[in-house]
């Protein structure tokens, strides 16, 4: 992530600065069983350090995964997206200048449906820094969602290009890419990407069945 102010975070021997990178880390699994943790975990976080912006940022992101993949769901998916909405203008309020900041109030502001602020976070998002990885893959989200496959592609491929030979890409990699490909009609490269993710959840696995489907 990229593009953060000062008070984005505390000492880095904070007890909030593990959290934090445990955050990081499960974004590249995405997996259930450790959500409720890093939840929690970033919650007390907030607690102890009201101005860390890293962390309002991940925990609007932990929010998200309640949201639009049920995780750990605690109330509803509706308080799940206010808490995500909430939190993500917390972060955007203590660093204005954080793209992952802007990209997150971005999201919130699209699964929620307010087009106006989606519009306003993801460009400033964009003009604070173009090859934040974590900006352009979100956008990549938003943008598939929205029926803009090319758009799409080309934010999460300008994202891989920038993880230097890292093989190691988030789920969310490939299954928007995957998601473009089932668009398209390419069942084959649908059923490829999504066969190369260690762990799927419940909505990966039932575009990978479609996918079988499909392809006959």
């Amino acid at each position: 992530l990229g593009g953060y102010e000062m008070r984005s975070s505390p000492n880095g021997t904070q007890p909030g600065h593990a959290c934090v990178a445990r955050a990081r880390a499960y974004r590249t699994t995405l997996a259930v069983a450790e959500h409720a943790a890093i939840r929690d975990c970033l919650e007390q976080t907030v607690r102890v350090y009201p101005d860390y912006a890293d962390a309002w940022v991940w925990l609007a992101s932990t929010y998200i995964d309640e949201y639009r993949f049920g995780y750990n769901l605690r109330e509803s998916h509706e308080v799940a997206l206010n808490r995500a909405g909430q939190a993500a203008k917390r972060a955007v309020q203590i660093a204005p200048f954080s793209a992952a900041a802007q990209a997150i109030t971005a999201l919130a502001a699209h699964l929620a449906g307010d087009d106006e602020l989606y519009q306003l976070a993801a460009g400033h998002a964009l003009s604070i820094n173009p090859n934040d990885t974590r900006v352009l893959r979100i956008l990549g989200s938003i943008n598939f969602a929205r029926g803009n496959y090319d758009y799409a592609l080309e934010f999460i491929e300008k994202a891989n290009s920038l993880v230097k030979g890292s093989p190691n890409l988030a789920p969310t990699d490939y299954f928007v890419t995957a998601l473009a490909s089932f668009a398209k009609y390419d069942y084959s490269k649908t059923i490829r990407l999504l066969n190369n993710l260690a762990q799927r959840n419940f909505l990966m696995e039932a575009f990978l069945a479609a996918a079988y489907a499909k392809s006959g």
